[in-house]
């Protein structure tokens, strides 16, 4: 890798990251990106870096880290979800090329944007930090704002949805989904637990108030 990427986050390659990434959410209209958006973007990149200062990585693989965890929902710009990752991809190594010699990094990287993609079963550490970076607000509190804008982005792209199953799918979703670091077990484990009470409260009050109309 270049000398420049051993000097640390701060050096001027990261600064280029942020600024293109940034500048290409802030220039495409995107109006149906209510979450897959800028402000996620710059949370998995925080979060990312939260899990690594717990995690035994080196300063290049950090990189690694951060230069994925900017890329990688770019592609929802451009593309439909299904698709977003590997776009994520192309736009990440046409804006890397020439900027580090490293070819296993540039690999790095990318396997990072695509370890992100459902299903996930990342392979080493750095994906297993990404991964869990991405969805870092499945254990928190601010998870039911988060996936109200989720809902409203699926009906902005497919039409309009029923909110009851959209919250049964979400809960199905998490009862599924595990943490791989043992930072973010530790951390989110308990409030996403949480969270899965709460939808099911939720559910059970929408369908008992259904049953009251239909009687």
């Amino acid at each position: 890798m270049t000398d420049k990427l051993n000097s640390g986050l701060n050096d001027i390659l990261n600064n280029k990251i942020e600024e293109h990434v940034t500048g290409l959410f802030e220039q495409i209209h995107a109006p149906t990106l209510i979450f897959h958006n800028l402000l996620h973007t710059q949370n998995v990149v925080k979060r990312t870096m939260e899990i690594a200062g717990h995690c035994n990585v080196s300063e290049n693989e950090l990189f690694i880290l951060y230069t994925a965890a900017w890329f990688h929902d770019i592609g929802h710009l451009f593309t439909k979800p299904q698709n977003h990752e590997e776009v994520s991809c192309f736009i990440m190594e046409a804006f890397m090329a020439g900027k580090i010699n490293d070819t296993n990094a540039s690999s790095s990287i990318e396997q990072c944007i695509m370890a992100t993609k459902l299903p996930r079963h990342p392979e080493n550490i750095l994906q297993q930090i990404i991964c869990d970076a991405d969805v870092f607000h499945f254990g928190t509190k601010e998870f039911q704002e988060n996936d109200n804008r989720a809902l409203q982005e699926y009906k902005l792209k497919y039409g309009d949805t029923d909110p009851l199953l959209f919250k049964k799918d979400t809960i199905k979703m998490l009862i599924n989904h595990h943490f791989y670091t043992g930072y973010c077990k530790e951390q989110l484990t308990e409030q996403k637990e949480n969270n899965i009470i709460t939808l099911q409260m939720e559910i059970l009050k929408v369908e008992k108030q259904q049953q009251q109309v239909m009687q």
